[in-house]
């Protein structure tokens, strides 16, 4: 079975909260939920989220790796996971935030993804390789390392802080764009459906601090996934480009596991979800 991604809802909302929350959605046992999401704060650290549940949904999200913090430190990126093997079933799932509340902004996409590799804690196994780059720029590249497997598919999230569409890299499917003005974000999420491409990236028109996450999905029945809880992952930190810096979160197969959604004020072209 190939790996697919399909995009249950999306979230692109400018007003100040303290916790958001997705529509009403239906979820499925065995299947890998992802929730993308990004914060902006006026003139501190964003807060992030502090869990995400919804009562009737049968999920309870663990955060993947670390947040990525971009755009002069105001705006904050992170990656949450879910699967069960049973009692999954129909609600709103729900993100509080904690630090400095409110946000100015969140932007995030939920997805969910079958022909993964479906061991390890909350889907644990199903991501090989976590990697972040920053830079102020009119693009941004995210480099994975090789894959695990020529049938692992790579699934980027990149943000900028302008309110303007972004351009998918060569090869991808977007699978979501849009963003707000006030405060100026654009953020959007792709993935390549046909190849182990290992630099993910996208474009856009206006020169602005930019970060961008990556993840390599792993198909089922392979070897080469993070096993472990994922607070025993090390995060490298290795010289990226000279607009940026790039962080690489992987993981040692052999380790022991150790608003309601408001709808924007504004939005940019091509947003996608509800």
């Amino acid at each position: 079975m190939a790996i697919n991604v399909t995009v249950l809802d999306s979230i692109h909302d400018n007003v100040d909260r303290s916790s958001y929350q997705f529509a009403s959605k239906t979820f499925s046992n065995d299947r890998l939920y992802l929730v993308f999401v990004t914060t902006t704060h006026g003139s501190l650290t964003p807060p992030g989220a502090s869990s995400i549940t919804g009562t009737g949904t049968g999920l309870n999200f663990t955060k993947h790796g670390s947040s990525l913090v971009y755009g002069s430190g105001l705006c904050k990126a992170e990656v949450w996971r879910a699967q069960v093997a049973s009692g999954a079933g129909t609600g709103v799932l729900t993100m509080p935030l904690t630090g400095n509340t409110p946000a100015t902004s969140c932007n995030a996409v939920l997805v969910e993804i079958t022909g993964h590799k479906g061991t390890g804690t909350n889907g644990l196994d199903a991501i090989v390789q976590m990697v972040t780059n920053t830079a102020t720029a009119t693009s941004l590249t995210v480099n994975l390392a090789s894959f695990a497997s020529s049938n692992n598919r790579p699934l980027s999230y990149i943000g900028h802080r302008a309110a303007e569409v972004i351009n998918p890299g060569s090869g991808y499917t977007e699978l979501d764009d849009g963003g707000h003005p006030s405060p100026s974000m654009g953020v959007q999420l792709q993935w390549h459906s046909s190849s182990a491409d290992t630099s993910p990236n996208a474009s856009w028109s206006t020169s602005a601090g930019a970060g961008g996450i990556a993840v390599e999905i792993a198909i089922a029945g392979t070897d080469g996934s993070a096993t472990g809880d994922v607070s025993q992952i090390t995060t490298t930190k290795v010289q990226g480009s000279a607009s940026g810096t790039t962080s690489a979160t992987g993981a040692v197969a052999s380790r022991p596991p150790t608003k309601a959604c408001a709808s924007c004020a504004a939005s940019v072209a091509r947003p996608r979800g509800r």
